[in-house]
């Protein structure tokens, strides 16, 4: 047994040292995009919680059109399975949505990172690539919170213009 677990051992020491100039790239490019990997997921996990709002929007919708008497948040979220088998939320449409909407944030935030690295660089100071996500973030906020306000969660509706005050609407 103790031969199994140093013979093991011997075998992953020299396999960490295969293919150490890849794993060197590798990490060196992670290390590097970390801060850009992390704000990517986290502007995705937004415009995921954008698209569920969407959804409950709809769900409010069809419980009012079938003159539903609970209409609560909850009933809402309860709703979205049967406003999606009755073709009101449309699982092409909302995925096709979402993935055009993640691509043209993307084409839009990238060239903004690209210039600000470029000024600083250079010995400059930018914040291009701030105001672009900030910009991005904040519609997608207003888009959550109008999308609620539509499910009938009427407390929100002051944050609405909190928010299009913020964007400089």
């Amino acid at each position: 047994m103790i031969t199994d677990i140093v013979k093991g051992a011997g075998q992953t020491v020299s396999s960490i040292t295969t293919g150490w100039v890849e794993k060197l790239i590798i990490s060196g490019t992670l290390i590097a995009l970390e801060k850009h990997c992390v704000i990517f997921v986290l502007f995705t996990m937004v415009v995921f919680i954008d698209l569920l709002a969407k959804w409950i929007a709809l769900a409010y919708k069809e419980l009012v059109h079938e003159r539903a008497t609970d209409r609560s948040l909850l009933s809402c979220i309860k709703a979205i399975p049967e406003a999606h088998r009755k073709g009101i939320i449309n699982s092409y449409v909302m995925k096709t949505q979402f993935v055009g909407k993640i691509i043209v944030y993307m084409l839009i935030t990238l060239p903004a990172i690209c210039i600000d690295t470029a000024i600083k660089v250079s010995g400059g100071h930018a914040e291009f690539g701030m105001m672009v996500l900030a910009y991005l973030c904040l519609t997608e906020l207003l888009s959550i919170v109008e999308n609620l306000n539509d499910a009938g969660v009427s407390a929100l509706s002051g944050l609405i213009t909190a928010i299009k005050g913020k964007r400089g609407d």
